[in-house]
């Protein structure tokens, strides 16, 4: 008894000097793999930001100098000329009046282009509630039964020749038709309540074959072939959203003072629905809006109907939602209908600048000299047009003038009487201009051969009379809230980073020196640079998002930058 005492004892030690020898192994094991756990490396935003490689200055940064600047007005197809102020050989100064335009067909047109934005809009709208709807579809499971399935199961207990379906009784009447051979009454699609309406009514099927135009020339042919331009039968056009109608057609509608109406619809390809229609009276020279869109009424909510209180033993089967969609068929449906969104926001804008151009256009009937000096010249407007030579042409007198570039994005920022700073690339020395003449039509030669897409609008400034300046010299022009690049947006390389879903998202330094995943709000995509819009700091450090030992709560190391390769 005494020995087996002193066995158990033994064994007992033994399994205590075993564990202890295990936990102290284990934890050595885990402090060794916690001491060789590889730091990943992590770098200031401000060291990793390119600025998108391009520049953002709402101001053109170049500019020479140019002794005795010249004024050329050419021909405006939305604009005709009512009456010339000067003569060649006239002797004229900054501000007389050089010609006043007839602005009848530019209003036109800045009213139409009032009508190209509202469309817009409307489709925007339309696009929203789609998306709304989306988000609150019905999820089913990737794999499901088919209805036809259902349909071939007979329930237990019916009479020979009756089928019976989840549909059916979900819609049956409350006297339901017990015969032989029963109608099998529609599903509802959605019994639970009634979709949004959209703006708009339904495209007629008998359009389906027409023309849909993005832009109206005079040669464009309307689908009533019974229009003959009256108030009664005005020539239709379908249009697709944020089309266009150019002047020539205009003008041919106001000399044969025509009516035409022009239906919006809601795509290009394949469309669902007219928007809204408007009216181009050539009679009157008007442009009539809609007041209000037609929209459908809106459908009352389905009766669910009373389950019938013997069914005759029927079992129901589990048919699952098999009128709604994947949890991945959502995802892609809402990615593509955020894109589209995008898409006519972009439009809107677009739109909405060109609108702030010819707002210029109306309200500028008269264009006054912007250089003092003599009338080198002035032609008729059609010889004018025919040699593609400028109807007036002053020739400035010896003074200093730049033709600096201002952006499209800020062109309605800069006015005429504003002053600039111009500064010399020799001496470093600053002069103040003021701007005599703004540019409609933006300049090639001032487009970035980095940012091709940024477009440059011309204006012309006088220098003061003392400036130290020569001619052909390089300068660089400032404005007040105007100038600057993108110094304070950041861009990072699309490499650095990556995308969960329909979320973007960096790796960076967090608590503790720790690393986590950081979601990010991205913006323009520029030659592989992503604009990280909020999100991210300059101050943040972030890491290469790839690699075995890039995860949360892994250590880092702060180095200068990521591209050290060594």
């Amino acid at each position: 008894m005494t020995f087996q005492k002193r066995n158990k004892k033994k064994i007992l030690q033994i399994g205590i000097a075993l564990v202890v020898c295990v936990c102290f192994i284990g934890g050595g094991i885990i402090f060794a793999m916690k001491k060789s756990e590889k730091a990943v490396k992590v770098a200031p935003v401000a060291s990793m930001s390119n600025g998108g490689g391009y520049s953002e200055s709402d101001i053109y940064d170049y500019a020479k100098v140019q002794a005795g600047a010249s004024q050329d007005i050419y021909h405006d197809d939305t604009l005709t000329i009512k009456e010339i102020y000067v003569k060649s050989g006239d002797t004229v100064k900054i501000g007389d009046r050089l010609v006043a335009y007839d602005t009848t067909l530019a209003g036109l047109e800045q009213e139409m282009k009032q009508m190209e934005i509202q469309g817009i809009e409307l489709n925007i709208q339309n696009q929203k509630a789609e998306l709304e709807q989306l988000k609150n579809a019905k999820i089913v499971a990737s794999v499901e039964r088919s209805q036809d399935e259902l349909r071939k199961m007979t329930a237990k207990g019916t009479r020979p020749g009756i089928i019976w379906t989840a549909d059916a009784k979900k819609n049956e009447g409350e006297n339901p038709d017990t015969s032989e051979n029963p109608e099998q009454p529609e599903t509802p699609e959605n019994p639970e309540g009634p979709e949004k309406p959209s703006i708009g009514k339904p495209f007629p099927e008998e359009l389906k074959d027409k023309i849909i135009y993005k832009e109206i020339t005079k040669d464009a042919a309307p689908y009533n072939e019974d229009g003959d331009g009256t108030k009664e039968k005005p020539y239709r056009y379908l249009c697709a959203p944020g089309a266009t109608v150019n002047a020539e057609f205009m003008l041919k509608m106001l000399e044969e003072r025509a009516v035409c109406v022009f239906d919006v619809v809601d795509q290009e390809k394949e469309p669902t629905l007219l928007l809204y229609s408007w009216t181009l009276d050539g009679k009157t020279g008007q442009v009539i809006k809609p007041e209000n869109p037609e929209q459908p009424e809106t459908p009352e909510e389905p009766k669910i109907p009373n389950e019938p209180d013997n069914p005759g033993g029927y079992e129901e089967p589990d048919p699952g939602d098999a009128d709604g969609m994947t949890r991945e068929e959502q995802a892609k449906q809402i990615q593509e209908k955020e894109q589209k969104i995008k898409d006519l926001d972009l439009e809107k804008r677009t739109a909405q600048l060109e609108l702030k151009k010819l707002d210029k256009k109306v309200n500028n009937g008269v264009v006054k000299s912007t250089v003092e000096g003599t009338v080198k010249s002035v032609l008729d407007e059609e010889e004018a047009k025919l040699e593609n030579k400028p109807v007036i042409s002053v020739t400035g007198k010896n003074g200093c003038y730049v033709i600096g570039g201002i952006a499209e994005s800020s062109y309605d920022k800069l006015k005429e009487g504003m002053t600039v700073m111009v500064t010399s690339w020799n001496t470093g020395n600053s002069y103040e201009a003021t701007i005599t003449s703004i540019g409609n039509s933006p300049v090639e030669s001032m487009k970035s051969s980095e940012n091709p897409n940024m477009s440059y609008y011309p204006f012309t400034a006088v220098v003061e009379k003392d400036a130290d300046l020569s001619s052909g010299e390089g300068v660089s022009i400032s404005v007040d809230g105007l100038s600057g690049d993108s110094g304070n947006s950041i861009y990072l390389e699309q490499m650095f980073i990556r995308e969960d879903g329909n979320r973007s998202y960096v790796y960076k330094k967090g608590k503790h020196g720790r690393l986590e995943k950081q979601y990010v709000e991205v913006g323009k995509n520029m030659y592989g640079s992503i604009e990280i819009v909020s999100g991210l700091t300059m101050e943040d450090e972030i890491a290469f998002p790839y690699g075995r030992n890039v995860k949360e709560g892994a250590k880092t190391k702060t180095v200068e930058s990521l591209y050290d390769y060594n």
